[in-house]
């Protein structure tokens, strides 16, 4: 499976941003899945450290947990302890994830690069068939 995401590096960070223009991370993630095919359901963005993890526990139905970065799964991180508060969508090569934060632009990280790796706190994965 191929994704096509070029045109949405160096796009700007906006709180509850969905596109075309400005995202926010979940509306990234949200628009990859789109881009694969998949709609992921809408949740209302907030500066609330704890909706990501709010939206991972609330729909166990629609992600099985994995223990190793795969294609396209959904990469979560603990930004601002203790909450998970920060979620991207990892590349192909499963060594990498598209991501983007307040002050930043749509950009692809590393995903062993230290501010990065110490901080993510889970892998999860679309289930087929939702």
């Amino acid at each position: 499976m191929q994704l096509k995401y070029e045109d949405l590096l160096g796009k700007q960070f906006k709180y509850n941003g969905r596109g075309p223009d400005e995202y926010d991370c979940y509306g990234l993630v949200k628009e990859l899945y789109r881009r694969l095919g998949i709609n992921l359901p809408e949740y209302a963005s907030t500066e609330d450290c704890s909706l990501i993890d709010l939206m991972i526990n609330k729909n166990q139905q629609l992600f099985n947990r994995v223990y190793k970065p795969e294609p396209f799964c959904i990469v979560t991180f603990i930004v601002k302890p203790p909450y998970t508060s920060h979620i991207g969508v990892v590349t192909e090569n499963c060594r990498q994830f598209f991501h983007i934060y307040d002050k930043a632009s749509v950009v692809v990280s590393n995903l062993g690069h230290p501010l990065w790796s110490r901080r993510i706190s889970g892998f999860y994965c679309y289930k087929k068939g939702y």
